[in-house]
């Protein structure tokens, strides 16, 4: 599977791909962090792209020592791999509503992002409140992205988050399947909670009353302390997805030490099972980055989850530049694949669906759901 290669070594660009790229597919918007060097990213680069025929969408996450390369020949693109294989790929269409002005003055795109090509990304709050005491989780790059020159608001309120989703479902793409909240961490937990389910609450009301089909809303927030507020989308259809990181105690402290002074990796899974206890089946799930951790421990992780009801996704783990994790390796395809057939094992065994269906351009939750990792062809491919 090329998704596997592009993510484990990412992926330099031609020159060829810099003139050549443009409209009318989607550009490189960077509304949480930055994995390309720093020297990029003024320049109009892919967002993700799809491999073809099967369309699977995959991140791109620019290495300039990569083996793969984006080029563009005789009118289409393709990534290779110093020409034993070589692969056709398309892109995401850059959306109408991206040009829209709000009535306060704002362009829509300075609220909300397409991202994976079927999800509407609203990134809620620009700076983390970890980041901001030198606790910053290693793999995340918020600081380092939002510290430069960007167009997103810092913090998204619930007008302008109203007043953007009517614009977009005016335009609606037939392929948007699912609305994201996401963003960094206020102090309060509680309040941070609140803010980010009120406007989780808020996508769901305003896509009723103005698209024509139901999107799925997502709602990523940091643990509250006071666990029953979580009762206030209990009959909303929102999902919770409330990330582990890292199985591994000792390497969850390690890469996670604002995370695990403020609540502690216990107390996120305590969360996540009385969240999945409170909501039902298919409504809670959590991330674990795949290459932070052993396999063993990484595969524990998974059944821990599924055996509370809580849907596992793995993030194949991309280092961002000015992040400690800079020079950590990536996964190797190998691993990638090991994590893919675990994780569809899980999905069976447990009979759960992916949360980033089609959209997850760092995540192998839809793959895995499809069996792809087991797939013959695919893996011939590598």
């Amino acid at each position: 599977m090329i998704k596997a290669a592009l993510l484990s070594n990412g992926l330099k660009v031609s020159r060829s791909v810099l003139s050549k790229y443009g409209l009318p597919f989607l550009e490189k918007r960077r509304a949480y962090g930055n994995p390309d060097p720093n020297d990029m990213r003024e320049l109009k680069i892919p967002q993700e792209l799809y491999t073809l025929p099967g369309k699977l969408i995959t991140s791109v996450n620019i290495k300039q020592n990569s083996k793969w390369e984006l080029i563009h020949e005789n009118g289409a693109f393709f990534v290779s791999n110093q020409k034993m294989i070589k692969s056709e790929v398309t892109f995401p269409l850059r959306p109408k509503f991206y040009d829209q002005m709000l009535p306060s003055g704002e362009k829509t795109s300075q609220i909300i992002t397409l991202y994976g090509g079927s999800a509407l990304g609203v990134f809620v709050n620009g700076k983390c409140h970890l980041s901001a005491l030198g606790q910053a989780c290693h793999f995340c790059s918020i600081l380092q992205n939002r510290s430069k020159v960007t167009d997103f608001k810092n913090v998204i309120t619930p007008n302008l988050l109203e007043s953007s989703l009517k614009l977009v479902f005016q335009d609606q793409s037939k392929n948007i399947k699912q609305i994201m909240i996401n963003g960094g961490n206020f102090k309060d937990r509680d309040k941070n909670y609140l803010y980010y389910s009120d406007l989780a609450i808020l996508s769901m009301d305003t896509q009723k009353k103005f698209s024509s089909k139901e999107l799925d809303v997502h709602l990523i927030v940091f643990p509250p302390k006071d666990y029953s507020l979580v009762n206030n989308i209990k009959d909303s259809n929102i999902g919770l997805i409330v990330n582990t990181e890292v199985f591994n105690k000792k390497l969850f402290r390690k890469y996670c030490p604002g995370k695990e002074k403020s609540i502690g990796r216990d107390s996120i899974l305590k969360f996540l099972e009385y969240a999945a206890n409170i909501l039902g089946k298919d409504k809670v799930y959590s991330v674990l980055i795949g290459g932070l951790e052993p396999i063993e421990s990484l595969v524990d992780g998974l059944y821990y989850l599924a055996e509370r009801g809580i849907t596992p996704i793995i993030n194949i783990l991309h280092t961002d530049p000015d992040t400690p994790l800079e020079n950590f390796p990536n996964p190797s395809i190998n691993n990638i694949f090991e994590m893919g057939k675990a994780l569809e094992e899980v999905y069976t065994k447990y009979d759960m669906k992916p949360c980033y269906e089609d959209c997850g351009r760092n995540s192998i939750d839809t793959e895995s759901y499809k069996k792809l990792f087991s797939d013959k062809k695919c893996i011939s491919l590598i």
